[in-house]
């Protein structure tokens, strides 16, 4: 947005009691959060990206000036020049009620002092900036709706997801005092730590257990973790428990509503998800965090035990040893060109031993030249499949329209081999019904992207969209 000439600065304070922060070329400024182990070089708090047209205001808005009074006079100095302009300009629009922009400009602009706030403590908060841009970006697609409910409900959303997020801010900043207390020092790495601990606890009612010389918690980036997602989505019954353990990876206790999160060591490491066919590069420690949060909002809801046979929800199916090697064997018997010597029998025999045992040893009687063409089948489709060799972690395993996989000892799953296709973000999603939904929930939140379009509406709903 282009500079505003003093004599309109004067002219807006005059009419509308306003001191507006100093323009700036081109879009707002975003105020930059302290870079890794660097200085904070931004402003005190993040400036929405809303559209401005100070430079009319004196042609085309002095005759709503009054009625818009109590809406610009909500905007501080921490939220400047460009939301006063979007304050004026919403209320001139037709069909627009003002008192929705006044809450919705004063819900940004408690958030935005909040974020000040707590960078003046010395708190990390890109996370908190981010999503302080996320919703100002979000304010102006909705001025653009083509009705007024259209923009209430998009109001109404960014009023509830600021108010979620300026609580995490007061949070830690209550638990700052109780740590500090009188003390004007900054805190150290360790009371940082007891800081977000307890932030956890109290602002989720979640209760944490950490084993003995465990230091590697990362409690910060759990906590922006939390705060990624909607806040029913962590504070609820089937998530109650945060263990960490001296393990790796992350595991969900679905029994008790238990999180275990293992040593992630400095928490910097990276795995591979497609979106959008593209590959994106997700953390290591964040996306598994989400993914366990994925797993206790796929708990609470039954939503796989309920849409997974859907093909937009991986069209799974349940098996066991049994049904897959009746699948197989029909397979084979169909295309593997056996002589007459071979009977159902033997190839029951032969593709059971393989799945349940992990046994390919040449049966007495089965001819040579039908083994050669069996073993190939055995080793790729039955041996691959057992939980030993992590086939989750391997291409899929098809026969016919269907990919299977062995999840554990004793639970089997096929699922369609287009829904593979359709709705992949990566292999490990492929290992059950459970996995596909914490998988998919997992990166949609972390990189803030839509799930792959086939995704079913039942559970899409519970993934970052546009507004989350």
């Amino acid at each position: 947005m282009s500079g505003v000439a003093e004599d309109k600065r004067s002219w807006i304070k005059s009419v509308l009691g306003v001191e507006l922060a100093g323009g700036s070329q081109g879009d707002a400024p975003q105020a930059k959060g302290p870079a890794q182990g660097g200085t904070d070089d931004g402003e005190d708090a993040p400036n929405a990206r809303l559209p401005g047209f100070l430079g009319t205001i004196q042609d085309g808005v002095t005759s709503g000036v009054k009625a818009i009074g109590e809406v610009a006079s909500t905007v501080s100095h921490a939220v400047g020049i460009d939301q006063v302009a979007y304050a004026l300009g919403a209320s001139a629009s037709s069909g627009m009620a003002k008192d929705s922009d006044k809450d919705v400009l004063a819900a940004l602009k408690g958030l935005a002092d909040g974020i000040a706030d707590l960078k003046k403590a010395g708190f990390d908060t890109k996370q908190l900036e981010a999503r302080h841009k996320e919703l100002s970006d979000y304010e102006v697609a909705a001025t653009k709706f083509d009705t007024d409910d259209k923009r209430f409900k998009a109001f109404d959303k960014i009023k509830k997801q600021a108010g979620e997020a300026l609580d995490q801010s007061k949070e830690l900043l209550k638990q700052l005092k109780a740590v500090m207390g009188e003390s004007k020092d900054p805190p150290t790495d360790e009371q940082k730590a007891a800081v977000y601990k307890k932030s956890i606890e109290d602002l989720y009612k979640i209760s944490i257990e950490v084993a003995p010389g465990m230091t590697n918690t990362h409690f910060d980036k759990m906590f922006d973790m939390f705060a990624s997602v909607p806040k029913d989505h962590v504070k609820q019954d089937s998530l109650k428990k945060l263990l960490y353990s001296k393990t790796g990876g992350g595991l969900y206790y679905s029994s008790s509503g238990k999180i275990e999160m293992g040593d992630f060591g400095a928490a910097d490491g990276e795995e591979d998800y497609e979106i959008g066919g593209k590959t994106v590069k997700a953390n290591s420690h964040d996306v598994t965090a989400l993914h366990e949060v994925g797993h206790a909002v796929d708990q609470e809801h039954g939503l796989m035990s309920s849409n997974k046979d859907k093909a937009g929800c991986g069209g799974w199916k349940d098996e066991n040893a049994s049904s897959v090697t009746t699948t197989f064997v029909a397979h084979l018997k169909t295309n593997g060109g056996f002589s007459e010597t071979v009977t159902q029998e033997m190839l029951t025999n032969a593709v059971n031993a393989a799945l349940t045992s992990g046994d390919t040893t040449q049966p007495d009687g089965f001819p040579d030249d039908d083994w050669q063409k069996i073993i190939g089948f055995l080793v790729d489709k039955c041996l691959r499949q057992r939980p030993g060799q992590s086939p989750w972690f391997k291409d899929a395993i098809v026969v016919g329209d269907r990919g299977y996989t062995q999840s554990s000892t004793k639970q089997w799953y096929s699922y369609l081999a287009s829904s593979r296709t359709s709705t992949l973000v990566n292999k490990y999603q492929w290992r059950s019904p459970p996995e596909w939904f914490a998988e998919v929930y997992a990166i949609t939140w972390l990189k803030k992207k839509k799930p792959p379009s086939a995704v079913d509406s039942s559970v899409a709903k519970y993934m970052w969209q546009e507004g989350s």
